[in-house]
């Protein structure tokens, strides 16, 4: 007998008939939640809410007594912020272990262990000055208690988080816990979301122990990204809580240890990777008293910073050269169009002949908007503001070595001088100048502090002002490669006009310590050095001196040197800052020692003698 096919039957449902269903689906959750929470551990919740509320926290000793009492406040821990934040503490982690003898219950456990995974790093938010790190605490009291727990089989269990911190805890829970598992899972070709399964972690992959493994995770990405290009990373490193996640156990964050890799990674950083470090970290040239300067640049090393500084010396004469222009297209202003090509080839050739150490950019009010407007209000370098008549104008400060120039907009003159201004007018912590700081006050003080040296101020006169540069540079000694600073069609009119300049021997060179810090250091370093000189050595004795005390005392203190030469502690510091930048490195404890250059340097002074 065959049998006609069944048809399906269609059933329509009213919605007043689905409501009792619902109910059902609910009801059976809150079953399913309570399961455990009897009268008996109600009533613990209960009293443990109230001590919250009265603030009566001498009950709890005897409270936690009862199994049930803590398994309440673990999960309180869990579900409600306030609780945790109240009771929560390096002492009340004792009280409990102490009373819940021999180990803690499974249950209590799995709850911390979560507890743990779901806030890591930040359950030091609950420590107080006077305690220890709340997390190392409770790193230490999971695994003696996991150790507690009888034996279990020597196979990783995916789904028992407590036989795998049996066998992993030594270093599963630990700050640099997730660093380890990212290793681990790159070594051996697994995704995050397959480590987070195999260690026992696939519940707690949104905790905060989980976005520091991200984190970590993203640091390795940097490894390989395109050296051209903004990285989606780089969206993910700037979050807050990513860049400000611990990174191993020396206090660094994992935006140190991103902004360490990008700066190792390459000579010269592209626009996009400048970008990405500026929105991180902000601007490293500015003092560093600064706070994010502190935070985030100090800790990277001076080798480090001074490497991003000249990058972004590129970046201050893109802005100036922009505002220049800017200006000149705004205004109309026909002299200004017409000088602007050649102002931007003369800048820009000193940068290709890599001749820029550092720079300073200056805006006035009305330039600072305009380059606002070109960069859509993300303008992040730092700069030096300019007050009272230069509030149009925009200027730069240039240091190229043998040479220093401030340069401006419109009719501002271009400043040569032959050794640095003074870093009360140029330094990083100058936060505002004036027309007549740059004009008057500049020149003064240079003059007082190389009074044997020449400085001079050039008007932009169309196809004279490049020569008057490079006659006085010439005459005192400093070679250009002229051609690489003009057009094609300026190079062949200079030749024809004016020749090529004759480099003069070069005059006598005053070392800026000896002058600036002349009542400190004393008649016996005040000497000087022709530039014929300089390219074997650019020290001055006292530099000198320094560099072998640090040669045979390595990792000491300024003031050690201090006492050692007999001169104030002021000039020995002026001497590391300035003088002897790149030939010493101030670690993280703030001592000082040698770099691989000052030992060279040092060498070929011959002041080692039978110490080689």
């Amino acid at each position: 007998m065959i049998l006609p096919p069944l048809e399906l039957v269609k059933i329509s449902w009213k919605p007043e008939s689905l409501e009792p269903w619902v109910e059902l689906v609910e009801s059976t959750k809150k079953i399913e939640a309570d399961v455990g929470r009897g009268d008996a551990y109600l009533k613990a919740e209960e009293k443990l809410l109230d001590v919250v509320r009265s603030r009566n926290f001498g009950v709890l000793p005897a409270l936690l007594q009862k199994r049930v009492a803590v398994r309440a406040l673990t999960q309180l821990w869990l579900d409600h912020s306030d609780v945790l934040k109240r009771l929560m503490s390096p002492r009340l982690l004792e009280i409990m272990v102490d009373a819940q003898q021999p180990r803690l219950g499974r249950v209590p456990l799995l709850n911390m262990l979560q507890l743990y995974f779901k806030e890591f790093d930040r359950l030091d938010r609950y420590s107080s000055e006077n305690d220890d790190s709340l997390r190392e605490v409770f790193e230490d009291l999971l695994v003696d208690q996991i150790q507690k727990v009888e034996n279990l089989g020597e196979e990783l269990t995916a789904d028992d988080l407590i036989s795998v911190v049996k066998q992993q805890g030594d270093w599963i829970l630990k700050v640099d816990g997730p660093a380890q598992l990212v290793k681990l899972a790159i070594k051996n070709g697994m995704t995050l979301e397959d480590a987070f399964s195999k260690f026992g972690l696939k519940g707690f992959d949104s905790g905060r122990y989980a976005d520091v493994c991200r984190a970590h995770y993203y640091i390795e990405k940097l490894h390989e990204i395109d050296e051209q290009e903004w990285s989606p990373v780089f969206d993910e490193l700037l979050h807050h809580d990513v860049s400000k996640a611990p990174y191993g156990r020396e206090g660094k964050r994992i935006g140190h240890a991103a902004l360490e890799v990008l700066i190792d990674r390459v000579t010269e950083a592209s626009e996009a990777w400048q970008d990405f470090m500026l929105s991180l970290a902000g601007d490293p040239r500015v003092s560093s008293r600064v706070k994010s300067y502190r935070e985030w640049w100090a800790p990277l090393g001076e080798q480090r910073v001074e490497k991003v500084r000249g990058w972004f010396s590129k970046q201050d004469l893109r802005l100036f050269l922009q505002a220049l222009e800017q200006y000149g297209e705004a205004t109309g202003n026909s002299e200004l169009k017409r000088m602007f090509p050649a102002r931007r080839t003369f800048l820009e050739g000193l940068f290709r002949l890599k001749m820029i150490k550092s720079t300073r950019l200056m805006l006035g009010s009305k330039a600072e908007y305009s380059v606002r407007k070109i960069l859509k209000n993300e303008l992040k370098v730092n700069y030096i503001k300019l007050d009272g008549q230069l509030s149009d104008k925009a200027i730069i400060y240039l240091d190229c070595g043998d040479f220093h120039l401030i340069e401006g907009s419109h009719s501002f003159k271009l400043w040569v001088y032959l050794a640095p201004p003074s870093r009360k007018y140029v330094g990083y912590e100058v936060t505002s100048l004036s027309h007549f700081d740059l004009t008057q006050m500049v020149p003064k003080s240079y003059k007082k502090e190389y009074p044997s040296l020449e400085y001079t101020g050039i008007v932009h006169s169309p196809s004279t002002w490049q020569n008057k540069v490079f006659e006085f540079l010439s005459e005192n000694g400093i070679s250009l490669d002229v051609e690489a600073l003009l057009s094609k069609q300026d190079y062949r009119r200079y030749v024809e006009r004016f020749g090529l300049p004759v480099v003069r021997p070069a005059k006598r060179f005053v070392s800026r310590v000896s002058s600036e810090s002349a009542n400190n250091v004393g008649a016996d370093y005040k000497e000087s050095q022709s530039n014929a000189d300089r390219d074997q050595s650019v020290l001055s004795p006292l530099a000198i001196q320094i560099l072998l005390y640090l040669h045979r005392h390595p990792d000491s203190k300024a003031r050690d040197i201090s006492r050692h030469l007999g001169l104030p502690l002021k000039a020995i510091n002026h001497v590391l800052h300035l003088d002897l930048k790149g030939y010493c490195i101030q670690v993280s404890n703030f001592n000082w020692i040698n770099s691989g250059e000052g030992e060279r340097e040092l060498k070929n002074s011959g002041v080692l003698g039978d110490e080689e």
